[in-house]
C-alpha cells in the first residue's frame, strides 16, 4: 500500500491511514509493505526554504527564522502532539533539517548529498511518525526498521520505491491511494462530467498526465508492467470507491474511447526546410537538437516540407523560466531551417481503441467543426493508442468539454452510442449522438459520415478549421483518405 501526499496532510488523516492498514484483509501468509510520502507540501516549502539560504546575502541570517521552515516546524510538532506521540520522534529529524539549511546560508552550497536528505525528509518523516503511532496502538510492524543515508530518484518518486519493494516481495498487486476515486475520463476541474474508469491497460495509464499532476509515475507502471503486478488506484477520502485496476490486458471490444487528456502551456514549434524533402536524415537531426538540448516534445506532425513539434513544459517551471532553452533550440534549428514559435496552445489527446483510432478523428473533427475551433495540427502514434490535436488554450477546456460529452455523457438517460458502439460495416452510416443540448454547442447536432462521405465534409469545413492545404495534406497521410 503506497499512501500519497494528499491523503496524509495531518495527524487526522495519518489516524485514518492507519485504520485502512490495520483493517487490510490479509489472506493466509500474505505480507503486507506500507510507503508513505511526505506530509502536504513538505518538499515544496523545503526546497523554498533552500532557495532563500542559496540567496541570502547576511551570513548572521537564521535558518530557524526562514518562514518555510517556521510552517514545517509548526506543523510536524502539532501533528505529533495530536498523535499523542513524543515530540523526540520528529525534533531530532527537524534540528538536523535545521543544521542543513544553516549550513547552506553560510556556504552559499548545496551538495548532491545535503539534497538527497532535504528532498526524503519528508518521506522519512512521517514514516518514524507512523511506525510510532502503530506502536502506540499496540499494533507495530513486526519487523523493525531503520533510517540509512539514501539516495532520492528525484521529486516524487516514492511510487518507484513502491514498485522497487514490491517487486523484491514478489507482489501481486500495488495499491495506491490518492485523493481521487481513480482515474477518470478526463480532468474533473475541466469538465464536472468526468467518469471513473474501472479498468485500464498499462499503455492507456502510461498516456494519462493528469490535473496538473501526474496520478501514478511512469517508473511505476514500468515496473509494474515488467513484473506483471496490477496496480489499483483508490481514494484514501473515500475507501468504498472501487477505483480503477490498471492491467496487462483488458477487454476493449466494446470500448471506443478510454480518456481525454488535456495539456495546456504548450509551445510549438513550426519547422519548414527544403531539405526535408527525400532526405531521411533531416528529421533525425532536428530530434537530436531537442535532445541534446534537454527539450521534451510531446507530438510530431508532418507533410511536405514541414514539421511541427509540441515542446511540454517542466511540471516545476513556468513557461518563462524555459524560454530560455527554447530560444536556444530556436537559435540552433534556425541554422538549418526557418523556424516560427507559437506559445498559448493545447494538446488534446484522445486516448482509446487501437482499432477505431480513425472513427475517433473522424468523430472528433465533426464535433470540433461544428463549435467552429480550428485545428492547428493531428498527430496519431504510430500505436495508434493516442491521437491528439492542437489548439488555442482560450477554446481548450471547451473543446474538451464538448468532445466529452460527445464520447461519453448521456442524452435523455441514454448513453451517446459512440462509447460503446463499433464501427459501421462498409457503406453503412452511423447514428447521429448529439453534441450538447437540443442544437449542440455553437451550430447543428454532430453529424457522422462514412470514409467516403468524409472527404467532402472536410472539404465544406470552415477555412479556419483546415487552415491550410499544409494541414489538408497531413491529414491525408493519417487517415489514408483520398481529398
Amino acid at each position: 500500500m503506497k499512501f500519497g501526499r494528499s491523503s496524509m496532510p495531518s495527524a487526522e488523516r495519518i489516524k485514518e491511514m492507519a485504520k485502512l492498514v490495520l483493517n487490510f484483509p490479509a489472506k493466509g501468509g500474505q505480507i503486507l509493505a506500507v510507503v508513505l510520502s511526505e506530509m502536504g507540501n513538505t518538499t515544496d516549502n523545503i526546497l523554498v526554504a533552500v532557495c532563500k539560504a542559496l540567496r541570502c546575502e547576511d551570513q548572521q541570517q537564521k535558518a530557524s527564522e526562514i518562514h518555510e521552515f517556521a510552517i514545517l516546524k509548526e506543523l510536524y510538532l502539532r501533528t505529533i502532539d495530536e498523535l499523542g506521540l513524543d515530540r523526540s520522534t520528529v525534533s531530532g529529524p527537524l534540528d538536523t533539517l535545521e543544521h542543513h539549511l544553516q549550513h547552506v546560508v553560510i556556504t552559499k552550497e548545496l551538495s548532491p548529498t545535503t539534497r538527497d536528505y532535504l528532498v526524503a525528509f519528508g518521506n522519512r518523516t512521517s514514516t518514524e511518525m507512523f511506525y510510532g503511532y502503530l506502536n502506540k496502538l499496540g499494533k507495530a510492524p513486526s519487523q523493525e526498521w531503520e533510517l540509512r543515508d539514501v539516495t532520492t530518484y528525484g521529486r516524487d518518486n516514492s511510487d518507484l520505491t513502491t514498485t522497487t519493494i514490491s517487486r523484491a516481495l514478489g507482489a501481486r498487486e500495488i495499491q495506491v491511494w490518492k485523493d481521487v476515486d481513480g482515474m477518470f475520463t478526463c480532468d474533473p476541474k475541466v469538465c464536472a462530467n468526468a467518469k471513473p474508469l474501472p479498468y485500464l491497460t498499462f499503455d492507456e495509464a502510461a498516456e494519462l498526465d493528469y490535473f496538473d499532476e501526474q496520478v501514478l509515475y511512469p517508473h511505476l507502471i514500468e515496473q509494474a508492467m515488467e513484473c506483471d503486478m496490477s496496480i489499483m488506484v483508490k481514494n484514501s477520502y473515500n475507501p468504498q470507491a472501487p477505483g480503477t485496476v490498471i492491467t496487462k490486458t483488458r477487454d476493449v471490444n466494446k470500448c471506443t474511447l478510454t480518456n481525454i487528456v488535456l495539456k495546456s502551456n504548450i509551445t510549438m514549434l513550426d519547422i519548414k526546410s527544403k531539405r526535408m524533402l527525400g532526405q531521411s536524415d533531416f528529421a533525425s537531426s532536428i530530434v537530436q537538437c531537442f535532445g541534446y538540448l534537454g527539450i521534451s516534445v510531446d507530438c510530431v506532425a508532418s507533410s511536405k516540407g514541414k514539421m511541427s513539434f509540441t515542446l511540454v513544459p517542466s511540471k516545476l517551471l513556468s513557461r518563462e523560466l524555459i524560454q530560455l532553452e527554447v530560444d536556444n533550440v530556436v537559435e540552433e534549428l534556425q541554422k538549418i531551417a526557418v523556424v516560427h514559435q507559437l506559445h498559448d496552445r493545447s494538446v488534446i489527446s484522445l486516448i482509446g481503441n487501437t482499432q477505431m483510432s480513425t472513427f475517433i478523428l473522424e468523430r472528433a473533427l465533426n464535433v470540433l467543426s461544428n463549435i467552429n475551433v480550428a485545428i492547428e495540427k493531428i498527430s496519431q502514434e504510430s500505436s495508434m493508442v493516442k491521437v491528439s490535436l492542437v489548439v488555442h488554450d482560450s477554446v481548450a477546456e471547451h473543446c474538451v468539454q464538448v468532445l466529452h460529452a460527445a464520447f461519453f455523457e448521456f442524452e435523455n438517460g441514454v448513453m451517446s452510442p459512440v462509447a460503446a458502439e463499433a464501427p459501421p460495416g462498409p457503406g453503412q452510416e452511423r447514428m447521429n449522438p448529439s453534441v450538447l443540448g437540443e442544437n449542440g454547442i455553437g451550430g447543428n447536432r454532430g453529424q457522422l459520415h462514412t470514409q467516403s462521405e468524409f472527404s467532402d465534409s472536410f472539404n465544406q469545413m470552415p477555412h479556419a478549421t483546415r487552415r491550410s492545404r499544409q494541414l489538408r495534406e497531413g491529414f491525408v497521410q493519417l487517415v489514408g483518405l483520398e481529398l
